[in-house]
């Protein structure tokens, strides 16, 4: 919801107050100015209130679930990435593809009966946002870019309407099926931890397991 709502607002200022290129351009000859940097923190501030205001009300609206660890959550985060990157290569087989790692390993990561733990399992996690982070870094680097100018670049890209809607909403389910997933290793971690060791059910000593304590002896079935 965050990259939606930010995208939104971006294209509000570029509709009303923003200048903005035509076609994409090198940020240099769009210098980042006062009107460049309030777009920035405002379309940041409004992400988070998306984040952190509207979707705990949207959530509890949904009304309430069972635990997430349970699997629900887990199969709802499988099946919407494996979901997002199948739309996704519909239109970009090539932006697909910095998918796929995630709609596999995230999966696995987050089912029920994974004994990934600790390390093991952030390891999937990094896995997937792994590609995304590397195509990221190559545009920074092609284009000569620092991350500020990135920013700057996409929006406004996203202000003059060429990052679409459909990006945008692409790019908040993905993040919401990554927010999903640590939900789901958070939650199962503290059950696990939170959980009482399972109590041995023996007769006499822990220890022992002779014929007595089974019944069923000779001297018993005599009598």
């Amino acid at each position: 919801m965050a990259p939606l709502l930010g995208w939104l607002w971006l294209r509000l200022l570029g509709l009303s107050v923003l200048s903005v290129p035509a076609t994409p351009v090198e940020p240099d000859l769009y210098p980042l100015e006062t009107a460049g940097i309030v777009a920035l923190a405002s379309t940041a501030i409004i992400a988070l209130v998306g984040w952190f205001g509207l979707r705990p009300l949207i959530v509890r609206r949904l009304g309430p679930g069972g635990s997430a660890a349970a699997g629900g959550l887990a199969a709802a985060t499988g099946l919407m990435t494996s979901g997002v990157a199948a739309v996704v290569w519909l239109f970009n087989p090539y932006a697909a593809a910095l998918l796929l790692p995630a709609a596999h390993l995230w999966l696995l990561a987050a089912a029920p009966s994974s004994r990934l733990r600790g390390v093991w399992a952030a390891l999937p996690v990094a896995l997937g946002v792994a590609l995304p982070l590397l195509a990221a870094v190559h545009y920074l680097t092609a284009l000569d870019l620092n991350p500020l100018s990135f920013a700057w670049l996409i929006a406004l890209a996203t202000a003059d309407g060429h990052i679409s809607i459909g990006t945008a909403l692409a790019v908040s389910l993905w993040l919401g099926c990554l927010a999903g997933l640590l939900v789901v290793l958070r939650v199962r971690r503290r059950v696990e931890a939170a959980a009482e060791p399972e109590r041995l059910r023996t007769r006499g000593p822990s220890s022992y397991a002779g014929p007595g304590s089974l019944g069923g002896t000779e001297s018993a079935l005599r009598r």
